[in-house]
């Protein structure tokens, strides 16, 4: 198991909204998804993981997609 901590922050106010999707890399199993909305001061995302995963992010609106920064122990 590792911890797994995702940071997104709308660095430019753009009115970004997304879908955080954990899926399982070997099934293709959705193991959790995560609305962000409103985050111009920044939110973060926390995890605890083992074994392959994909992570995907989706933009919701016309802005594009951002995840500022990933972070695992």
């Amino acid at each position: 198991m590792h911890r797994v901590a995702l940071y997104f922050v709308d660095f430019d106010d753009a009115g970004r909204e997304q879908v955080v999707e954990i899926i399982d890399a070997e099934t293709g199993a959705a193991l959790d998804r995560s609305d962000v909305s409103a985050f111009g001061s920044g939110v973060w995302l926390s995890y605890d993981l083992a074994g392959s995963v994909v992570i995907r992010v989706t933009s919701l609106t016309d802005a594009s997609a951002v995840m500022s920064g990933i972070f695992m122990d």
